[in-house]
């Protein structure tokens, strides 16, 4: 087996999460076939109220169950099992490759990657960049709840989204938005 010398450092373990993309993606579906069936019974003038919170209570209640064990498995992941990251001490950050002290680290920032169809190119997975005077070093599968914990322990370095990342989720939220609202003039 081999030695992970991070295991050994005491400090916040930040570990690769696993199950996270499922419960985005239930959450997603929670909010948007409600939203898909307000819509098209709008358009379609056979909208009635008592239909609609059924909907959303089917909605909620489906994904709910269906994410109960992503869930616990996620919180599982967070605090117990699953390849460390990185960990967060009050010294510093300590990663694969070595160790940044808080006083060099300028900011830190997380980039939302989508999954290309090349699997082995690894600057496509999310990670986080954390940026120094004098080179940058790049988290690969770091967690977003990083950042979170990096201000906890260190509130002075500036923790961010990149604008890509804002870009796509702005993209994806007016997508979703303007397929759903389009699909009852093709229905």
């Amino acid at each position: 087996m081999l030695k992970n010398p991070l295991k050994e450092i005491d400090g916040k373990k930040i570990r690769w999460q696993y199950f996270n993309i499922v419960i985005y993606i239930l959450a997603f579906i929670m909010i948007s076939v409600p939203y898909t069936i307000l819509i098209i019974s709008l358009r379609m003038n056979q909208f009635v109220l008592s239909e609609w919170l059924t909907a959303i209570w089917t909605s909620v209640a489906l994904c709910v169950i269906f994410s109960l064990p992503y869930v616990l498995l996620s919180v599982f992941n967070r605090f117990c099992f699953g390849k460390i990251v990185c960990v967060l001490t009050d010294s510093g950050i300590h990663y694969k490759d070595g160790f940044l002290p808080w006083s060099v680290i300028q900011k830190i920032e997380y980039e939302i990657e989508i999954q290309g169809r090349n699997r082995l190119d690894t600057s496509r997975f999310c990670h986080a960049v954390i940026y120094t005077e004098k080179k940058t070093v790049t988290l690969i599968h770091a967690p977003l709840h990083l950042l979170s914990d990096v201000r906890k322990i260190n509130p002075h370095i500036k923790t961010r989204l990149s604008k890509n990342s804002k870009w796509f989720l702005t993209f994806l939220f007016v997508v979703t938005l303007l397929i759903t609202t389009l699909i009852p003039l093709f229905a």
